[in-house]
């Protein structure tokens, strides 16, 4: 019975001791299983970390105390030149940071107190370039003491400043040049900035006037206010640039003339966010503009008042020569005179009549130039005109035995008035006849090309010397032909350019010294009233050969 109670005993003992091997197994297994986790979370908090690192866009270093680098990463090897084998066996003192490296290892000493700094300075690539870099130390003591670099590149980042700077300094260099100044007024918050010129522009260069909406319009003329106000309006209401002129009163009480000009810039919605605007110094500028408009201004006046003086004068001219051409006509028809008498009624005839067609060409001159003669357009059969012409001159080409002959002549017709244009061929066929050599030839040629009808008076004249040329139309210029015997007052060519041009027509001439000289005037076409030129010639008999 005992025994059986004893053996009873024993086996519950045993029963025991087995579950508390059995408690301690699983809370080892459960150690070795936090163990393991644990492991496994630091493997995985490693490889993130060197992922993060590797993807890093700043270089990396970790330093040792001593200020060896115990690890870095490949954006530090790309920024340096060196492999992460070579790194790993180096100190900071050993890298060409063009800063004093035992002042870098120093700071590095120095951070172990404070924690952390940043600071800029020269990094030698591997390859000899020098680069501009920014390095950021954090001092982590719970890693036994070691420091974490981050080291980014920012030699583009200098180059881009740098650019701007430069930019920004050729721009205030432009604006100063050109007296120009920007502003800009964000709508949003109501805010104005403006560039230096401004100041000066507005008569402020002490700056003693605050960027504002109301400084602003405070400085212009307040008769000019409203100018700008709806030009900035209209700018709103279009959505395009605006350019006016204003006034600005300085606080010496000066007035200064500007150019402004401006555009809204619109938000993704469509509404207006902010205004850009220019304003340049522009009272020089104006001042002559004004000096101009003053000065042809009076220069009209001047010319009527010569226009008025010149039909006013002619006038009273045309009313004595008239007398004295009615008595010399008189006098050429008494039979009593001796032949030296008639011989002196002939010359007082031939001057009265050269002086009365002065009197005429200068009252035409007078005319057009104070914008009082007047054309009618029609439609002019240019065959019939020409032929009419070449009949007026007839009798003055016969006496110096001067040919004329008329080639090319189609059924053409031209837009133009009839009077006028006569007036014009007239004095074209009078000058070829007068400047012609003797026993010479003129000839007129009818052609039409791209809408236009060219009508050419040709002579076998000297020809005009080139450097002459451009004073052919110039009213009064004889080209030196004052010195000579042919009479003439140098008017007929200015007044028929200016009759041509009140056409609508063009005119012209060629010439060449000792080959004679051609004189064009192109009209509008009316339109050919056939399909075919007629080539034909006709011509003044005059005792010669009938061709040139």
């Amino acid at each position: 019975m005992e025994r059986n109670l004893a053996g009873s005993d024993s086996s519950a003992e045993a029963v025991g001791r087995s579950d508390a091997l059995g408690r301690e197994n699983e809370a080892l297994r459960q150690d070795i299983g936090r163990i393991s986790t644990g492991e496994e979370t630091l493997r995985q908090s490693e490889g993130m970390y060197k992922a993060i690192l590797k993807s890093a866009m700043d270089g990396f270093w970790l330093v040792d105390t001593q200020g060896r680098i115990v690890e870095v990463n490949e954006t530090y090897c790309g920024i340096s030149g060196y492999t992460a084998e070579e790194l790993l066996s180096m100190y900071v003192s050993d890298l060409d940071l063009l800063d004093d490296p035992d002042r870098v290892a120093l700071r590095i000493g120095e951070i172990a107190e404070h924690g952390s700094a940043r600071f800029e300075t020269r990094h030698r690539h591997k390859d000899g370039r020098s680069l501009d870099i920014e390095i950021s130390i954090q001092y982590c003591s719970d890693r036994g003491g070691i420091f974490a670099c981050f080291i980014r590149d920012t030699t583009e980042l200098h180059r881009i400043q740098s650019q701007h700077l430069e930019n920004e300094k050729r721009l205030r260099m432009a604006q100063e040049y050109a007296n120009i100044g920007v502003w800009e007024w964000d709508l949003l918050s109501n805010s104005v900035y403006w560039s230096e010129r401004i100041w000066i522009i507005l008569g402020h260069p002490e700056h003693d006037i605050t960027p504002s909406r109301e400084a602003y319009f405070a400085a212009i003329h307040p008769d000019d206010r409203r100018t700008l106000i709806d030009s900035i309006s209209r700018s709103f209401e279009t959505g395009k640039p605006f350019e006016t002129e204003y006034r600005s009163v300085w606080s010496d009480g000066s007035v200064h003339w500007l150019l402004g000009n401006g555009n809204v810039v619109f938000d993704q919605e469509g509404r207006p966010a902010r205004l850009l605007g220019l304003v340049k110094e522009n009272t020089e500028r104006k001042l002559a503009e004004l000096a101009l408009v003053e000065s042809r201004e009076e220069a009209r006046r001047a010319n009527r008042a010569k226009s008025e003086f010149l039909s006013s004068m002619s006038h009273e001219l045309r009313t004595p020569m008239n007398s004295i051409l009615g008595f010399g006509q008189l006098l050429e028809m008494d039979r009593g005179l001796s032949p030296n008498q008639s011989d002196f009624v002939r010359e007082i005839m031939k001057a009265s009549r050269h002086l009365l067609e002065l009197i005429n060409e200068v009252l035409d001159l007078s005319r057009i130039e104070s914008g009082t003669t007047e054309v009618t357009i029609e439609t002019i059969d240019c065959d019939g005109l020409v032929q009419e012409c070449r009949k007026l001159v007839e009798t003055i080409a016969a006496k110096r035995g001067i040919g004329i002959s008329v080639r090319g002549r189609a059924a053409l017709a031209m837009r133009a008035d009839r009077l006028r244009l006569k007036q014009v061929i007239v004095n074209l066929l009078s000058n070829a006849i007068k400047y012609n050599s003797e026993m010479g030839f003129a000839e007129m040629r009818l052609s039409a090309s791209e809408g236009w009808v060219r009508l050419e008076v040709a002579d076998r004249g000297p020809g005009i010397p080139e450097e002459r040329m451009k004073e052919l139309f110039e009213p009064f210029s004889r080209l030196g032909a004052e010195n000579g015997t042919i009479e003439g007052a140098g008017i007929g060519l200015s007044i028929s350019k200016r009759l041509v041009e009140l056409m609508g027509g063009r005119i012209g001439a060629l010439s060449e010294r000792g080959a004679g000289s051609i004189f064009w005037v192109e009209l509008p076409e009316a339109g050919a009233h056939s399909a075919e030129a007629v080539a034909c010639s006709a011509e003044v008999p005059r005792g010669g050969s009938e061709n040139p």
